[in-house]
């Protein structure tokens, strides 16, 4: 087996693949490499290009790879095996420190291009196609006394500065903010209030139970908890809410509000 570190990787072949163990890290040398998922194609989530490194993220958290990296261009990347990195991040605190900055930037990198897709698509939401010349007319206006059922449901979450539709035809609502590995954006995207950064990527889940009626569970291993009208939550329990309640998930407050 050659002792050479460097690996070379043929353009549109994978450095690390969706689903799979966490087995090294790759530093990119030359070349680019795309960020994908299977639940996206054609979706590039990230570039990547020389200096930059991948796998990372699945090491520390010692998870299978959220996504796979696919050479762009004829890719040549060092190779540093799981065991290596752990020896090097205890006996060299620099490379920690570079790595952390590293990571910092990435995660701002993906909050800026998931700010600027949700401004071209519409706080996330694809616009609608338009109908082929040959479709049906719309539907003529409603009688007086009678309304058209939005596609959203009659309730939001209000904040200081404005409110979050809640999205109709779900049975849970996500509470969070976005995670930028994956991509993955909660229903009730509460991120670009977390100026404090109190706010976890899965914070609690706002359960539909209809007729007007919900209730807040919070989800496993969140630091800085989740309050309803002033009382914190407790791990797994889940608590009735309703138009009018205060709630707070971790230092950002917003209030529940009906038709």
């Amino acid at each position: 087996m050659s002792d050479n570190p460097f690996v070379d990787f043929p353009a549109g072949t994978p450095l690390l693949s969706e689903g799979s163990a966490a087995s090294a890290l790759f530093i990119i040398e030359s070349g680019k490499a795309v960020v994908e998922r299977a639940d996206a194609p054609g979706v590039v989530l990230a570039e990547l290009g020389p200096g930059d490194f991948c796998g990372e993220m699945s090491i520390l958290q010692e998870q299978p790879h959220t996504a796979s990296v696919v050479a762009k261009t004829a890719v040549r990347a060092l190779r540093i095996e799981v065991a290596a990195f752990h020896a090097v991040l205890r006996e060299n605190a620099e490379v920690g420190v570079q790595l952390m900055r590293r990571l910092v930037l990435r995660l701002k990198a993906s909050e800026a291009r998931r700010v600027q897709l949700e401004a071209m698509t519409g706080n996330g939401k694809a616009a609608p196609a338009s109908r082929p010349a040959a479709a049906p007319a719309a539907p003529p206006p409603p009688v007086q006394g009678t309304s058209v059922q939005p596609a959203a449901m009659p309730f939001s979450i209000e904040h200081a500065e404005g409110s979050i539709p809640l999205p109709g035809g779900k049975p849970e609502l996500l509470v969070g903010r976005p995670d930028p590995a994956t991509g993955a954006v909660p229903e009730i995207n509460l991120g670009p209030l977390d100026s404090a950064r109190t706010l976890s990527r899965r914070h609690a889940r706002l359960l539909v139970k209809g007729g007007g009626s919900f209730a807040l569970r919070e989800e496993p291993g969140v630091g800085n908890g989740t309050w309803v009208n002033g009382s914190k939550l407790q791990p797994e329990q889940e608590v009735p809410v309703k138009p009018g309640d205060t709630l707070r998930f971790g230092a950002i407050e917003v209030r529940l509000k009906g038709p």
